[in-house]
């Protein structure tokens, strides 16, 4: 298992990027359901002074199309802790933090 650690700039939390050959190596580390049958994942958890910390796992099959996909569910998750909503007529913040996202991921994973 391969990790990254990244500070989030701007939203703070810290992002963990992990490669792995199985995901329910990931799933049996931080007491997740059963990921079994899926190339990919993203969640979350809290450290004790309440900073979220937040995880993408990738096991194979890792294309651009995948990366894109678990980096907006990753956005939901900072815009729910952080109180804020999709904007659709302004969504200029929302896609830096994909592209902040994909390029973190891009880097690490070198596809």
């Amino acid at each position: 298992m391969q990790l990254k650690k990244v500070k989030i700039p701007l939203y703070h939390g810290l992002l963990t990027i992990i490669k792995t050959d199985n995901l329910e190596k990931v799933s049996e580390k931080y007491k997740l359901q059963s990921l079994h049958g899926i190339d990919a994942c993203v969640f979350r958890n809290y450290r004790e002074n309440g900073s979220a910390v937040y995880f993408m796992a990738f096991e194979k099959n890792i294309n651009p199309g995948i990366i894109a996909h678990e980096s907006l569910h990753l956005v939901g998750l900072i815009y729910e802790d952080i109180h804020a909503k999709f904007e659709i007529e302004n969504d200029e913040p929302q896609c830096y933090l994909i592209e902040w996202i994909v390029d973190q991921c891009h880097n690490f994973l070198k596809i």
